[in-house]
């Protein structure tokens, strides 16, 4: 969807006295506040902020206009294009934003001209400053706890993905929420606030599997003797993904995929490694779990009924790329 032009003028006003929901005033506007975030996956980071009123004329402005001014004062503010195809609000609480792939964001730096205060000599920070920022703005300024991103429909994808792999998100998928960088990081290998402890387990970092293929794990764990959050992923591809998914494929940089491990869960008395498998090739994540223990068995897992693909150790011994 294209995102329609709204016939609203942000205006910078002066008073610093909006409280922290947009409300409708009785002078006909929106007071609203923009929020700069640089946590930068970091909680020492700061958070600027710049209070814009937005007009209205007879009726309430929808709460999908209040994310679209939202996201273009950010832009005027900042310089970055900030560009949103869609919002919508699958619940109460929550909001979907669809970034548009001309979006700083999914482009990249280009040759764009930063406005002062706003420069960013890496992607990496400038990928945490964009969604970090429009996330704090929305959940300061409407009614709304969960920010979901997504890029015309499928998982959020980066220019960098090993970079941002070794950031703790490689991809974001359209139904995990974005929760911030300071979590991403901080689950991110013991990467996130000095001094945190994140036991001495197994944790993946972007490691590659293969050509196009990165996992990443978002989870502290202690394997032991039991297989690892990296050998199970490496297992689910190639006894069960490699060539299945999309027939031919290599997963070049063109067609990445992501296999993230982002939890653990129980089947059947065992415990299993839960999986969250994206890229460009499909517009939803699909959820695989694999036992570390002796059985290793792999389910695709649906909201109905979890079906049973096999064992690793039985898929090990036939021949899983024909179909």
């Amino acid at each position: 969807m294209t995102k329609q032009v709204l016939p609203i003028l942000l205006i910078l006003v002066i008073s610093l006295c909006v409280c922290g929901v947009s409300a409708q005033t009785p002078e006909g506007v929106f007071n609203l506040i923009l929020c700069a975030d640089f946590s930068n996956g970091s909680s020492a980071g700061t958070v600027e902020e710049n209070p814009i009123a937005l007009p209205f004329e007879s009726e309430p402005a929808a709460p999908s206009q209040i994310a679209f001014a939202l996201a273009d004062g950010l832009k005027e503010w900042t310089g970055l294009a900030f560009n949103v195809n869609d919002v919508s609000f699958p619940d109460e609480e929550s909001i979907i934003v669809d970034w548009s792939k001309d979006s700083t964001l999914i482009a990249g730096l280009d040759e764009r001209e930063f406005k002062e205060g706003f420069r960013f000599d890496d992607a990496v920070s400038l990928n945490w400053f964009m969604m970090d920022s429009l996330a704090t703005t929305l959940k300061r300024n409407m009614e709304v706890t969960t920010v979901y991103y997504q890029s015309e429909g499928q998982p959020l994808t980066f220019t960098n993905p090993e970079d941002m792999a070794g950031q703790g998100l490689p991809v974001l998928p359209i139904d995990q929420p974005y929760e911030g960088s300071v979590f991403f990081v901080s689950h991110a290998g013991g990467m996130g606030e000095e001094g945190a402890d994140y036991g001495d387990g197994d944790l993946m970092t972007g490691e590659p599997i293969a050509e196009g293929v990165f996992t990443n794990s978002l989870l502290q764990s202690d394997a032991g003797e039991n297989m690892s959050p990296y050998d199970a992923a490496c297992g689910l591809f190639n006894l069960v993904l490699k060539d299945k998914l999309v027939p031919g494929t290599d997963y070049s940089a063109n067609a990445p995929m992501y296999i993230t491990c982002v939890d653990v869960t129980e089947i059947d008395g065992e415990e299993c490694y839960l999986f969250s498998v994206s890229g460009v090739f499909n517009t939803k994540a699909w959820e695989y779990a694999v036992g570390y223990a002796a059985k290793q068995d792999v389910y695709l897992m649906s909201g109905a009924e979890n079906q049973l693909l096999g064992s690793l150790l039985d898929l090990a011994g036939e021949d899983m790329t024909g179909g």
